[in-house]
């Protein structure tokens, strides 16, 4: 009767549809729209990325000022910064193993003045990300309001997947409705440096 039973089992998970084939292991999220940008009077643009996935990542090329599909990046190479709830990657190191991105970690410094990329301090992600490590990270736990609060004397500087420079500053882990995960930011385009690091 065991050995029936057994039988009977195997034969039905034998039938049964193999779904690694459906379910998208690359991280795929469905197809839309998961950044928002806005043009800002002083030349930056402000960016919502909605990064609420807790299992997949959007993919975001600053060169295009787009997201890009999980399949299409992993396949072109052309994204240069992932995000997934808090955690902010860059292609580059551990989080992109064949790509060319590099973070420098500007500490104490007028993000507005800067209109030329510096020539030393690039890193790339390791164990942590640059984002989520470097100078203690990109953010810090208020216990008091159980939120993710911004580091605001920290900004960043990436040489993006097209040798293009851009600053970047993070503003909050929350949208204007206080909604989680859906992280905004400012970015613009600055002059590479004058030696290439």
């Amino acid at each position: 009767m065991r050995a029936l039973l057994i039988s009977m089992v195997l034969a039905v998970m034998g039938c049964a549809p193999d779904l690694r084939t459906d379910y998208p292991f690359d991280g795929a999220l469905p197809s839309g729209n998961y950044l928002e940008n806005a043009a800002q009077p002083d030349g930056t643009t402000l960016s919502t990325v909605d990064a609420t996935n807790k299992t997949s990542y959007v993919y975001v090329d600053l060169d295009t000022a787009d997201d890009l599909p999980a399949q299409q990046a992993l396949d072109t190479n052309a994204w240069d910064l992932q995000f997934q709830r808090f955690k902010i990657g860059s292609n580059g190191g551990s989080s992109g193993p064949t790509g060319t991105v590099k973070v420098a970690v500007l500490k104490d410094q007028d993000f507005a003045s800067l209109t030329r990329a510096p020539e030393t301090g690039y890193l790339q992600d390791s164990t942590d990300t640059v984002f989520n490590s470097a100078e203690g990270g990109w953010y810090y736990y208020d216990l008091g309001a159980h939120k993710l609060v911004t580091v605001q004397n920290l900004f960043y500087v990436i040489e993006s997947s097209d040798q293009n420079f851009f600053k970047l500053k993070m503003k909050s882990y929350y949208d204007d409705n206080g909604t989680a995960a859906r992280m905004q930011f400012v970015w613009q385009k600055i002059d590479a440096p004058a030696v290439k690091p």
